[in-house]
């Protein structure tokens, strides 16, 4: 729920006198806002640009799941942040990779012969331009 909230202090209150004494700060006043960032964003969500930055979001927190939980990169101790940083590398190295052997898959067929042949794969490259 969205709400804001105002603080009153009794010496504020026209009452003069603290109309919930268990509190410090005095009576608290809930109010309710049409104006909610979460619900009303400021890009509308049937747009095209809300929809590109939400498939770059979600495939960032697809990544990130995958090196936390697939390759626990959480769980694993590291001795230091060089250490981590390191691995972090590492694990997306193998992400960039699994990509582009699919890439390449999807060119090439289902011959994995011609993937370890580095001639075909470069002039299927060059062929595209």
């Amino acid at each position: 729920e969205n709400k804001e909230i105002w603080v009153s202090y009794p010496h504020e209150c026209p009452n003069k006198i603290l109309c919930q004494p268990d509190t410090k700060t005095g009576p608290l006043v809930y109010v309710r806002s049409d104006h909610d960032p979460r619900l009303y964003p400021s890009i509308p969500r049937d747009s095209q640009q809300f929809k590109d930055i939400m498939k770059l979001r979600t495939a960032c927190e697809r990544s990130n799941s995958t090196k936390k939980v697939t390759y626990k990169l959480e769980n694993s101790p590291c001795r230091s942040s060089t250490h981590y940083l390191f691995r972090l590398y590492l694990i997306s190295i193998i992400e960039h990779t699994k990509v582009w052997l699919a890439e390449d898959k999807k060119k090439l067929g289902d011959d994995w012969k011609n993937l370890s042949r580095f001639d075909n794969i470069q002039n299927t490259y060059t062929n595209d331009a």
